[in-house]
C-alpha cells in the first residue's frame, strides 16, 4: 500500500516535470516562429546575435533537459533524431547557417509533445503575426510593398506588409493548412467555404495562384470527403507515403532536362511562370554540392525590389532550393523525414492529414518554403507523440478520422 501511493507520487511528479519541459520546449517553439516570421515581413527591427544566441542556448537546455526525464528512446527514434540532427548539424558546419541548427533542435525536442498541440501554438503564432503584419500595413506602420505585374494584364499584387505577395499568400495558405489539420476529424462546411474564400483573396489580392489552387484543392477534397463521394483507398495512401520524393525527383528532372526547343516544355515553363528555365539556369550556374554552398538570387521581394539592369533569378521550387542551398544529405534527410512522417499518418489511419501534406509538398514544387519553419511545422510531426490521436480513435470506434 505504502509503496503503491510514493510510486503514485512518483509518477505524478514526473508528469509535471514532464508537463513543465514541455511548456518550456513549446515557449522555445513560439519564439523561433515569431523570429523567422518577422524577417518575412517588412518590419525593420533586426534580432542582435545576442538574441539569437541567447534564444538558441535557452532551446538547447529545454530539450536536453526534456530528453534527460522522459522515457528511454526507442531504436526507430533514434535513427531519426540521429538521422536529422547529424545532417543538419553538417550542413551547419559546412555552410555556418543558424537556421539549420534550430530546425535539429525543434525536430528532436518535439518528441512525445502531442501533435495537434504542436500545430494548435503554430496556428496561433502564424495568424496572430499575420494579423499584425497586414494591420500594420494597412495603418502605414509598415511598408506595403505593392506589384503591377504587366506580363499578367497589368494585374495589382498586394504583399500586406510581406516582402511579397507570395510570401503572404504562402502564410495564408500553411495557416489554413494547420487549421484542417486541426479540424479534420469534424470539417464543418463553414470550414470548407472559408478555405475556399481564402483560396479567391489570395488571387485577387496577391495574385498567387500556388496558394489559391493549394487552398481550392484542400476544399474540394473536404467537401468529397464529408459528402462521402470519396472513400478510404489504401492503394492511394501507399503511393502517398512517396508524394515528396516524387514531387522533388519530377520538378529536378525537368529542371534539368529542361529545353525551350520542344514546345511542350516551352508551354510547360509559361504555365510554371518560368520555374523550370529558372531552375535550369540555376544548375548550369551552380554545382550540386554535398552540404550546402551560397547561392545567390535576385529576386522582387523587399523593400529594394530588383535593381535596374540586374537580371531576375530566384529559385521558386523549394526541391531544387533545397538541393542547390543545402546541398543532397539535406533534401535527401527531408525525404526520409517525409516518408517517415507519412508513414506514420497512414498507420494513424489518418487521410485527411496525409492529403493535407501531400497539397503542401505538391505546392512546394512552384514554393520554396518547405524548409522554412516560419511557413511549414510538418517537419516536427517526425517524433511528435500520437497519444492524443489514440484516444480520440477509441473514442469514435476504431476510425481516427471521420
Amino acid at each position: 500500500m505504502i509503496q503503491n501511493t510514493v510510486m503514485s507520487i512518483y509518477r505524478k511528479a514526473d508528469e509535471k516535470k514532464q508537463n513543465i519541459f514541455e511548456n518550456l520546449y513549446l515557449l522555445f517553439f513560439v519564439m523561433i516562429t515569431v523570429m523567422a516570421f518577422k524577417d518575412t515581413t517588412m518590419f525593420s527591427y533586426g534580432w542582435t546575435d545576442t538574441q539569437l544566441h541567447l534564444v538558441f542556448i535557452f532551446g538547447v537546455l529545454v530539450v536536453f533537459a526534456k530528453i534527460s526525464c522522459g522515457r528511454p528512446w526507442k531504436l526507430y527514434e533514434i535513427l531519426i533524431a540521429g538521422i536529422a540532427a547529424g545532417v543538419l548539424i553538417l550542413c551547419w558546419h559546412h555552410y555556418m547557417r543558424r537556421y539549420v541548427l534550430e530546425l535539429a533542435v525543434l525536430i528532436i525536442g518535439a518528441r512525445d509533445v502531442d501533435s495537434d498541440k504542436v500545430i494548435r501554438v503554430f496556428l496561433w503564432v502564424s495568424t496572430g503575426c499575420l494579423l499584425v503584419t497586414m494591420a500594420a500595413a494597412l495603418t502605414g506602420k509598415i511598408e506595403n510593398l505593392i506589384y503591377v505585374q504587366k506580363e499578367r494584364g497589368g494585374i495589382t499584387r498586394i504583399s500586406f506588409g510581406s516582402i511579397y505577395p507570395t510570401d503572404f499568400s504562402a502564410h495564408v495558405f500553411f495557416s489554413a493548412a494547420c487549421y484542417l489539420w486541426l479540424k479534420v476529424r469534424n470539417i464543418r462546411y463553414r470550414d470548407i467555404i472559408f478555405t475556399a474564400c481564402l483560396g479567391v483573396f489570395c488571387l485577387y489580392f496577391c495574385g498567387a495562384r500556388t496558394s489559391a489552387l493549394g487552398l481550392w484543392i484542400l476544399a474540394l477534397f473536404f467537401l468529397l470527403k464529408k459528402k462521402e463521394i470519396l472513400k478510404e483507398n489504401r492503394k492511394i495512401q501507399r503511393a502517398g507515403v512517396f508524394c515528396m520524393p516524387v514531387c522533388a525527383v519530377g520538378s529536378i528532372l525537368l529542371a534539368l532536362l529542361y529545353n525551350q526547343d520542344y514546345g511542350w516544355m516551352r508551354l510547360l515553363n509559361r504555365i510554371l511562370n518560368t520555374r523550370l528555365s529558372q531552375g535550369h539556369e540555376g544548375f548550369e550556374r551552380y554545382s550540386i554540392p554535398l552540404l550546402g554552398q551560397e547561392v545567390v538570387m535576385n529576386g522582387n521581394g523587399g523593400a529594394l525590389h530588383l535593381k535596374d539592369g540586374v537580371e531576375y533569378f530566384f529559385l521558386d521550387s523549394s526541391y531544387i532550393n533545397i538541393l542547390l542551398q543545402y546541398g543532397i544529405l539535406v533534401l535527401a534527410m527531408l525525404t526520409v523525414l517525409s516518408v517517415w512522417i507519412m508513414f506514420r499518418l497512414m498507420k494513424a489511419q489518418m487521410p485527411g492529414r496525409m492529403f493535407i501534406l501531400m497539397v503542401v509538398f505538391l505546392c512546394c514544387v512552384m514554393e520554396q518554403h518547405l524548409m522554412e519553419i516560419a511557413y511549414h511545422p510538418f517537419w516536427l510531426m517526425a517524433l511528435t507523440g500520437m497519444t492524443a490521436s489514440d484516444k480520440i480513435k477509441r473514442i469514435y470506434g476504431g476510425k481516427t478520422e471521420q
